[in-house]
C-alpha cells in the first residue's frame, strides 16, 4: 500500500481596495484623501505527516508476573491514531496471522482471539481479548506486525515484539 500524499498548501489573498476619503479636520473644515489599502490573509498550511507510528505500551507489559489466565484482555497503546483496517487478529485458529498476535512458542502458533481489536475513541488505544483461557505458568509474548498503520498513512517500521513476555 503506497503511502498517502497530502499538498502543502499556503494561500496568500492580497486585496487592494483604493479610492478617495473625506475627513474632517478639528476646525470643522474637510480634507479630500486619496488612499490605497492592501489587506493579505494567509490560508491554512498543512504539512505531510511523515513519522511513523510507534508502540508506547502494552498490557499485560513487559515482565509482568501473575497475569491472570481466563480470557485475557490486551490492551495496545500507540503514538497516534491507528488505521482500523490495519488492525487485525486472528479469531478462527491458533495460526499466526493478523497484525496484533499472542504466543507462547516464539509465534510458531498463535493464541486465538475472541474478536477483532476495537479502540478507544481516540484510535490510539486498542483491545484485543484471547478466546480461551491461558496457560499458567508459562510466558506469552506479545507481536504487533509492521504492516499496522496510522490513519496518515505511515506504517511500523520494525515489527514490535515484547522482548521477555509475561505470566
Amino acid at each position: 500500500m503506497g503511502k498517502n500524499l497530502f499538498l502543502n498548501l499556503l494561500i496568500f489573498f492580497i486585496f487592494i481596495s483604493c479610492g478617495r476619503k473625506s475627513e474632517e479636520v478639528g476646525d470643522g473644515s474637510s480634507i479630500i484623501i486619496d488612499f490605497c489599502k492592501r489587506t493579505e490573509e494567509v490560508g491554512e498550511v498543512s504539512n505531510t505527516d511523515t513519522t511513523p507510528p510507534s508502540v508506547i505500551s502494552t498490557t499485560p507489559s513487559d515482565n509482568a508476573t501473575s497475569v491472570a489466565t481466563s480470557a485475557l484482555q490486551t490492551i495496545i497503546i500507540f503514538s497516534e491514531e491507528m488505521e482500523g483496517q490495519s488492525m487485525t487478529t486472528n479469531v478462527s485458529d491458533t495460526s499466526c496471522s493478523g497484525t496484533i498476535q499472542m504466543s507462547s512458542d516464539n509465534f510458531s502458533s498463535c493464541v486465538q482471539m475472541e474478536s477483532h481489536p476495537t479502540k478507544n475513541i481516540g484510535g490510539e488505544k486498542w483491545y484485543v481479548t484471547t478466546s480461551s483461557t491461558l496457560s499458567k505458568s508459562t510466558i506469552y509474548k506479545i507481536r504487533i506486525t509492521n504492516d499496522v498503520m496510522g490513519k496518515s498513512g505511515n506504517k511500523l517500521v520494525n515489527c514490535y515484539t515484547t522482548p521477555n513476555g509475561f505470566t
